[in-house]
């Protein structure tokens, strides 16, 4: 497609976006001569290089190898995956531009309408918890409702799973299992503002991501003043720190989590305070 386009309206730049796209980048810009950007949301490889072995760099070797291409310039996303270190240590080429930044956070007004509370019939005073991201495993959101589930036996809490994908089955099980189903409510995905109208009227934000939590639905919750309860992975503790605005959890334990939760559901003052 690229070199049919190439052939009546030549390309300048090719800009590989992700893996497979900067693979299919390079090929194109060989092809017709000209260079090209690589460009990365992050990245999973950092655990696998530093230890998962053999088999563990096999089941990527997709991205690996997209690492190792030759772009004129690099720009990966600073959402604590530390894809700086993993470009230096797989470029051929690691004295070319490489730009490491991270994510903004856009202000938008949060959208009129009914309150959530209003509409879910959340009574005022009682705490919200929100988790918000794309539903698939390494998300960690069944360790979010794991967690609610343990922390609010005997109290009146609610739970918002703000967010869409291939998980949400299985997690509308769990929540099911651990009967907390009537008080964790699935509401699929939702506009920038719709999320911001939310967060604004929650009382705790959680994130268990397994690589790393420095990404934009924290930034958003900060934004919001919401007080953070999520693990200490990746580069998670260069933008929140334990005790001053967030709950930083050293490592994943549920019954730690499910204990700071209690905490946080219990002291109104200790919510404002973070």
């Amino acid at each position: 497609k690229a070199l049919s386009i190439n052939a009546h309206d030549p390309i300048d730049l090719v800009y590989g976006y992700e893996v497979h796209g900067v693979l299919a980048a390079q090929r194109v810009s060989r092809r017709v001569g000209v260079p090209f950007l690589a460009r990365y949301q992050g990245t999973v490889l950092e655990p696998i290089l530093s230890g998962q072995g053999f088999f563990g760099k096999v089941k990527k070797l997709d991205h690996i190898r997209a690492f190792k291409v030759s772009p004129n310039a690099t720009i990966m996303t600073d959402d604590g995956t530390k894809g700086d270190r993993v470009f230096r240590l797989l470029s051929p080429h690691p004295d070319r531009p490489f730009h490491f930044w991270r994510n903004g956070v856009d202000a938008p007004p949060a959208v009129g309408g009914e309150p959530i509370r209003s509409k879910l019939k959340i009574p005022e005073g009682m705490p919200l918890v929100v988790t918000a991201c794309r539903l698939v495993k390494w998300k960690g959101v069944d360790k979010a409702i794991r967690t609610f589930a343990g922390a609010a036996i005997g109290k009146d809490a609610m739970m918002l799973v703000l967010g869409e994908g291939d998980e949400r089955p299985n997690l509308e099980e769990l929540a099911r299992e651990l009967h907390v189903d009537q008080r964790v409510f699935f509401l699929g995905h939702l506009a920038q503002t719709e999320v911001q109208g939310i967060l604004e009227q929650a009382d705790v934000f959680l994130s268990f991501y397994d690589l790393s939590n420095a990404g934009n639905p924290l930034f958003e919750a900060m934004k919001s003043g919401l007080p953070v309860l999520t693990i200490d992975v990746g580069d998670t503790g260069a933008v929140v720190c334990d005790g001053e605005n967030a709950i930083l959890l050293r490592k994943w334990d549920l019954a730690e989590a499910v204990k700071q939760l209690e905490s946080l559901l219990e002291d109104q003052s200790l919510r404002k305070r973070l």
